[in-house]
């Protein structure tokens, strides 16, 4: 009797989870990101860009943190200069890429001599990819499109970086680029700094990058 040796058929191996740090892009002036800039991470070039008015608050805006989160503040009297959009492209296809916005908060109907009237809101703007999946926090409301926000389903107040104020999305894919808008949906004040922060990048790579 003779025994065939058949070899089992090869089977690729799988990416490994990678995560994108806001840090470890180059910065700009005010420690703030490049306004276009690059890092690899995973073997794929990730490109980063910020889409606002002239006069979105500049402050301590697109500002990376030791955490390696980012920064978004939003001060504006006119609700159609608040908007900024944050964009993120791959130079491969990735996939399952996720990221959390945290501490959408609010603070509105005082008034219009009350300094403190504001209202985080995230969506994805028109002509970017939707996410496939989102995990809003216990206190947000919304679908995370411009005419449905997402946003916090009560007032509230302060830095917040618990789960409750705060959305991860998620994009199955593959993907090549993504994008999430910013604004506020009250008029702001000027003596207010509204702020939310996205949270790194985790994704997939093209398995052999």
């Amino acid at each position: 009797m003779v025994l065939l040796s058949v070899a089992a058929p090869a089977i690729a191996a799988s990416a490994m989870p990678a995560t994108m740090l806001w840090t470890d892009f180059p910065r700009g002036s005010g420690n703030r990101i490049a306004t276009t800039a690059s890092q690899t991470v995973g073997g794929a070039k990730i490109t980063t860009s910020l889409t606002r008015s002239g006069l979105a608050h500049v402050g301590s805006n697109w500002t990376p943190t030791a955490d390696g989160r980012l920064e978004m503040s939003s001060n504006r009297l006119t609700l159609g200069d608040s908007a900024q959009t944050v964009a993120l492209s791959f130079s491969k296809p990735v996939t399952d890429v996720s990221l959390t916005i945290q501490d959408l908060d609010r603070d509105r109907d005082r008034g219009l001599l009350d300094p403190r009237d504001f209202q985080d809101e995230i969506y994805i703007p028109p002509g970017a990819v939707m996410f496939s999946q989102h995990a809003p926090g216990s206190k947000v409301v919304g679908r995370g499109t411009p005419g449905d926000p997402f946003r916090a389903a009560d007032t509230v107040f302060g830095d917040l970086s618990g789960p409750d104020y705060a959305v991860t999305l998620t994009w199955k894919g593959p993907v090549s680029a993504i994008a999430v808008a910013y604004r506020q949906g009250v008029q702001a004040k000027l003596t207010t700094t509204p702020t939310v922060w996205f949270s790194p990048v985790s994704f997939i790579p093209p398995a052999g990058s």
